[in-house]
């Protein structure tokens, strides 16, 4: 079985994250298209380009599958006000549960399409290609950690051929990857932060939770930069 390549914080550029900072670069997840040097960073807009380039224009099927990777809102509450080594704890804690998602998708989930229609499926011969960018704020400002994966809709199948994936298959799995990403982030925050958590269940039946003992006040009200490095846990 082919192995991705494993998502970590050295991959991407590095620097203090500030809420204006222009658009962060990415790092290639998978694979990587034909020509594409994977250890070298790459913007969005170059990203765009070359997933542009490697998806067939001829099919209706989308480019790029997006996929976030959020993280409980006590979670960034704790990246804002902990110290610099806290902070890059938890962010590879978050990118591991990232990858270990991605790897679970990209070993059960993706499929090439063949026949007429595309309704029949073949195994592939390569990790699927893609982009994670990493984001620490949202768009007003607040910290607010955060992965976007984009993956590109071209794989390379079995038989020699690329094509597109067979979409419905692998969004079939977003219940499953949601679940599989929030076990794996609990299970890190426990293990290499020692942060406990509480577990809830919402109307759409997915698992929650968030960093116990974080003031709730923060968690609704988190300000636009980060805070002066303290204990936010009581």
């Amino acid at each position: 079985m082919f192995q991705m390549r494993a998502l970590t914080l050295s991959g991407f550029a590095q620097g203090c994250p500030t809420p204006l900072a222009d658009e962060s670069e990415g790092t290639w997840i998978g694979g990587s298209p034909t020509g594409v040097d994977p250890s070298r960073p790459v913007s969005p807009s170059q990203f765009r380009d070359i997933a542009a380039r490697a998806t067939d224009p001829v099919t209706a099927s989308p480019a790029l599958l997006e996929l976030t990777f959020d993280v409980p809102r006590s979670v960034s509450v704790v990246w804002a006000t902990e110290s610099e080594e806290i902070r890059v704890l938890l962010t590879e804690t978050v990118l591991r549960a990232v990858d270990d998602t991605l790897q679970m998708l990209d070993s059960a989930w993706v499929f090439a399409r063949r026949g007429a229609g595309g309704v029949a499926q073949i195994d592939v011969a390569s990790p699927i290609a893609g982009c994670a960018f990493l984001h620490y704020f949202d768009r007003q400002g607040k910290p607010a950690l955060h992965v976007h994966v984009d993956v590109i809709n071209a794989v390379l199948g079995s038989d020699g051929q690329v094509s597109g994936m067979d979409v419905t298959t692998f969004r079939s799995a977003d219940e499953l990857a949601h679940e599989r990403y929030a076990s794996s982030l609990m299970s890190g925050l426990r293990e290499l932060v020692g942060v406990a958590s509480e577990i809830s269940y919402g109307d759409d039946r997915r698992t929650h939770f968030e960093v116990a003992g974080v003031d709730p006040a923060l968690i609704w009200d988190l300000p636009r930069v980060p805070l002066t490095p303290q204990d936010p846990r009581s």
